[in-house]
């Protein structure tokens, strides 16, 4: 499960992940990477994560995300 908490800064997204990283997951990190990037530059990204493991789809999409987004 994930939760976005509150940041102190706009262009700072931080969420925390109970589970396994899903794909559902990610998709719902990079939409607010997307629209933190409609009004800023770059953007900060600190994810928590309480997790154990993940699988190999996500995994690869996790890494997919962070090169598209790595100069923001």
């Amino acid at each position: 499960m994930i939760k976005e908490l509150k940041s102190p800064h706009q262009n700072i997204l931080i969420y925390e992940l109970d589970a396994l990283i899903s794909q559902f997951e990610i998709e719902i990190i990079e939409k607010g990477i997307q629209e933190t990037l409609i009004n800023y530059p770059k953007v900060n990204l600190m994810i928590n994560v309480n997790v154990e493991g993940e699988n190999l789809g996500s995994f690869i999409k996790e890494f997919e995300v962070g090169i598209k987004y790595w100069k923001n």
